[in-house]
Parts: C-alpha cells; structure tokens; sequence
C-alpha cells in the first residue's frame, strides 16, 4: 500500500486505502493480480493467503477491484474487506505475519447448498439410482440435515452393504413404491373354524409327502416354536405352517439372488429375436422342495399334527419362516440346472443358458424365487423344461 497517496486516512484500528484507476507503480514492479482480481501489495513481511468465506457457487461472480471508488479495508483482526459501488460488502480471510489474532485460513470442502425444496424420502424408503454408469439399489438411512442448507442430503446403504452420502438434488434417482400384497388374513379366533382346520390339514399331509421331517425324542435340545398363517385365496383357505426363525441361535446367511431386471429385458428381447415361446413356470410349496439342511434344527410340532408331548420334530429341509429357505430351495435349483448341462451367467447368477455342441444358444433359464421363466428351441424343452417339471412339483405352466 502506497502510504504516500492523498486522500489516505490511517487509524489504529483500521486502514482505508483508495485505489485509484491508473496506479502509481510501475509495470516492473507490479504484481499480477490474482485469480479474484486483488493485487498483493502489502511489505515483505506480511503473507497474504485468500479464502472466500462465501460457498463455491459465489465464485462465479467477477471480482472488479479495479474500478474506480472500490475501497480496500484490512483491519488488525486479519481480515480484509471490500466495498464496490454496489456498496455490497465482500469479506476474505488474510494471515498477516506477527499478529497474535490473525486466524490461519484452511482449505476445506465445500459442498453446494441445497436449493430445491424438501424431497420427501424417509428412513426405510428404498430408491434406485446410477452409480457408475449401473444401476443399484439402496435404502434411505437418515437425512444429513433436517434443516440448514444441506436438508436434502442422505445417507444411504446400498444393497452391497456399503454406505454413503448423496445429494438428492445432483443425483439421478426414483423413489421405488411398495410392494402391495392382496392377501385377506383370517384373525386367530377363527383358526378353529371347520374350513380353517382342513386347510390345517392340507398343510400336514403336504410336509409328510416331502418328507419335511422327522421326529425325535424330547431330550431337552435347544427348539424353535411355529405358528399357522391362514389367509383366503379367493374363497379358497390356505394355511402355512410358518416356523420362527428369528428364534435359531445359529446366524445363517440369508440372501438368495434373484434374476436382475436387465437381465430379465435381455431374456425377452433374445426370445423374441430367436421366436421362441415364453413360458413361465411355479413350483409349488417350493421351499419344502429345497436343498436339505446341514444344521440341526428342532422345532415344537403345532397340536394339530397330533404328536406326543415328549416328541419333537427335526426338519430335513429349511419350512418356511427360517432364514435361509429360500436361499436353500435357490441352491436346489441351481444344483439340478447345471446336472442337466445348463451354464450360469457370469454375471448374473440368477440367470441359466444352454449351448449345443457347436457353441449356438438352445434356451435361457431365468429365477425368480420359485417361479421360472424360461425360452428355448425343441431340444431345450425336451432337456430341460421337460426334466424341471418331472423334479419339481409344478403349478401353472
């Protein structure tokens, strides 16, 4: 700062400096301005180091402190301050080197404010994104802020497990709606009823035929309790013996895949290309068809199967309710799928195909749960459509 220029008033607390247009230095010995605009012309002994306080969108505006009647005002605090003819007011941090006071700017991340209005997403609500050039799945954990500038921040748990942060408004998302299940459930106090207990019935005879269990004498083991879910299908009743998995002390894992839905449109466009027919299968009380258990687990039979009091039941395949049964009915299918000369996807491992001898693709398999959706020439539905429904007990076809 040239002290020498008329018009220049010095406080103790403060320096007011009036930058004229044409400056009285010479081309040699200035400096060149900064990306803001500003000319360091403070002694040797003096540091300057600019941070805007203001957020990143703020940088897109011009710094015009060359104009004329712009002041410059640096006080003992270590800040320095700008007035254009605006008379709008533009604040930046300065180090000066021997004041105790003088704050040391560091450099952070600044992360753009959100402007749009409150999006309305909730723990638990699972959306769907692209990550990556890919999409993915992930589930709302909480929002960053509730209010601020960052309420439309969230933290997320992808279906891989990892968690990160998103802003709602910079990615590309959808809400992804619940799944809505007709089912009309019948109350426990009508259990009892006349077509209540023959369905009861239904269910019985169907463990036995799958040979779901055996039973045991009661010798104090470790045992999970069940419970019957009735519910109308049509006028139909239907009753499922559901046992309490979340009871197992044994963690187990649970996942079973499922076909991806790109996967699912790559099936449909190769069925149509090949004009193959469609078909999809369901098998029926599929996780009593699964893979047997390797664990043991003992039940407390219900009192409609009739066993005595000091019988238990260990079951062969995973019932319904345990953790892992529809994993174990996917290892099932997966098993008898390669016997018959099916190849998994790479990619997808929901997802089965088939070749001939000359490398030329018969069929495609896809798995979803306990329904099938499978395409292919003669061959493959003699080989593998044919061989599935003489396995599994099917339902519609």
């Amino acid at each position: 700062v040239d002290a020498g220029e008329p018009g220049e008033t010095i406080n103790a607390d403060e320096t007011v400096v009036d930058n004229p247009t044409e400056s009285s230095v010479s081309d040699q010995e200035e400096e060149p301005a900064t990306e803001g605009g500003l000319e360091s012309q403070e002694s040797t002994n003096q540091e300057l180091v600019d941070e805007f306080i203001d957020d990143a969108e703020n940088n897109e505006e011009e710094d015009t402190s060359t104009g004329s009647g712009e002041k410059t005002i640096v006080t003992d605090d270590g800040k320095r301050k700008r007035k254009d003819d605006s008379d709008q007011l533009i604040e930046k941090r300065v180090a000066v080197e021997g004041r105790e006071n003088a704050p040391i700017p560091k450099k952070k991340v600044v992360f753009p404010p959100n402007k749009q209005e409150k999006i309305k997403l909730k723990k638990g609500d699972w959306i769907e994104m692209e990550e990556n050039g890919r999409l993915i799945r992930a589930s709302i954990l909480n929002r960053e802020k509730l209010s601020g500038r960052y309420y439309n921040y969230f933290n997320i748990r992808g279906e891989d497990g990892l968690e990160r942060n998103i802003d709602g408004e910079r990615v590309k998302f959808k809400k992804l709606e619940e799944e809505e299940c007709d089912m009309v459930m019948i109350p426990a106090d009508r259990h009892k009823d006349d077509d209540c207990m023959e369905a009861k019935n239904v269910e019985l005879k169907k463990l036995e035929e799958f040979d779901s269990y055996e039973t045991v004498n009661d010798e104090g083991q470790y045992r999970i309790s069940c419970r019957w879910i009735l519910w109308y299908k049509g006028e139909e009743v239907r009753a499922r013996l559901v046992a309490r998995g979340f009871e197992e002390l044994e963690s187990v894992r649970s996942d079973s895949p499922t076909m991806d839905k790109c996967n699912l449109r790559l099936l449909l466009t190769i069925c149509a290309s090949e004009k193959w027919t469609l078909q999809s299968s369901d098998v029926k009380s599929a996780f009593l068809q699964g893979q047997h258990l390797d664990r043991e687990v003992i039940i407390k039979p219900p009192k409609e199967a009739g066993v005595p009091s000091d019988k238990l039941w260990r079951l062969k395949v995973a019932l319904y309710g345990l953790n892992d049964a529809s994993l174990q009915f996917y290892i099932k299918v997966r098993s008898v799928l390669l016997e018959l000369g099916c190849t998994q996807s790479t990619m997808d491992p929901a997802l089965f195909y088939m070749r001939d001898k000359a490398g030329k693709l018969m069929g495609v398999v896809g798995l979803h749960v306990d329904d099938f959706l499978h395409c292919g020439n003669k061959a493959f539905e003699c080989n593998v459509t044919q061989k599935l429904a003489s396995i599994f007990l099917m339902g519609k076809v």
